[in-house]
């Protein structure tokens, strides 16, 4: 519970959180940034709060909309680059955040409400933790039966997907460091996956408090997704510290969440829904990974390119609170 003290008509909460700095790559998302942005200044954050958006040689009206924003709140602050690619957003912006505590996310993303202090949270009372993952829920509301149908139930795992995550940076420069990094590589095509393994699963608490919400994929930017995992699977073999299975878990592990998403249904038909869903999700991304694996001559071309057909703007409602 918390308590209020109040003195000569001042409020000093009683709580109050550490600096965080929030930090948003994007690539024309004209479409999505705005809400997204709102959905951050909207958090009800007891403590410093720094918003910085790299706009990633956006040739739409991102900069545009991200300004605008800024002049109504000085705590957003936009960096403009020319040079492509989202690890060289993310190097960017992690050389140009003031505090330790960060949330990186994507800029087609919807914040629920205190999403980035239950991150914070999680953190301060995981002192061996170095991220922080939050649930993820795919919005699938207006749109056709297979991408509804394909759609992933709301997770939360030990990954740090691009949607959104926070770390402490002292125990992220430790990891790099370690493995003789200063910053991400910028060739690397899944940066939150290569982070995931930068990190390890067993440096990651799950929040499952925190909610983040994106548009549910349609089934060509699925197998587009699932191309680039195939891909990112061969890139990742030049480095030997990667397991690809340590993402997922074992057999065993990813079989009994199946199993636990079936038994917690509210409903047969629900369970047989989700089922044929998860087979389709298999069929599908297993082929593009396949494919993108074996595509190797395709690693070169530039997958920082938007997987345009999902980028929804969602409403504040889905989560934030509307000021």
């Amino acid at each position: 519970m918390e308590i209020n003290l109040v003195f000569v008509g001042l409020v000093i909460p009683s709580c109050v959180a550490a600096p965080l700095s929030v930090c948003i790559a994007a690539y024309n998302e004209e479409r999505t940034i705005g809400n997204a942005l709102d959905s951050v200044l909207n958090q009800d954050y007891p403590g410093e709060l720094e918003v910085l958006v790299c706009a990633n040689d956006c040739t739409d009206k991102t900069v545009e909309i991200v300004q605008q924003k800024q002049a109504r709140d000085n705590r957003v602050d936009i960096i403009a680059t020319t040079e492509r690619g989202k690890p060289n957003a993310w190097n960017i912006l992690a050389r140009a955040a003031q505090h330790n505590y960060r949330a990186f996310m994507d800029a087609d993303v919807v914040l629920g409400n205190d999403a980035l202090l239950h991150l914070v949270k999680a953190l301060d009372a995981n002192p061996q933790a170095i991220a922080a993952a939050p649930t993820i829920s795919y919005v699938t509301a207006g749109r056709d039966f297979l991408t509804r149908l394909l759609a992933a139930p709301p997770s939360c795992t030990r990954f740090t997907s691009g949607a959104l995550y926070a770390l402490r940076n002292d125990g992220l420069q430790h990891a790099f460091l370690s493995h003789d990094f200063a910053e991400m590589p910028k060739h690397i095509i899944a940066e939150d996956a290569w982070l995931t393994h930068m990190i390890t699963r067993d440096r990651i608490v799950m929040q499952p408090a925190a909610e983040v919400y994106l548009a549910a994929y349609s089934a060509s930017d699925l197998f587009r997704a699932a191309m680039r995992s195939g891909r990112t699977n061969s890139q990742f073999e030049v480095y030997p510290w990667i397991k690809p299975a340590a993402i997922s878990g074992s057999l065993y592990e990813r079989m009994l969440r199946r199993a636990r998403k079936f038994r917690d249904a509210p409903s047969l038909s629900e369970a047989l829904y989700l089922t044929a869903g998860w087979f389709l999700r298999r069929v599908i991304c297993g082929t593009g990974r396949t494919i993108g694996k074996v595509d190797s001559h395709e690693l070169d071309k530039p997958y920082w390119e938007v997987l345009d057909s999902s980028k929804v703007a969602l409403p504040l409602s889905y989560g934030s609170r509307v000021a």
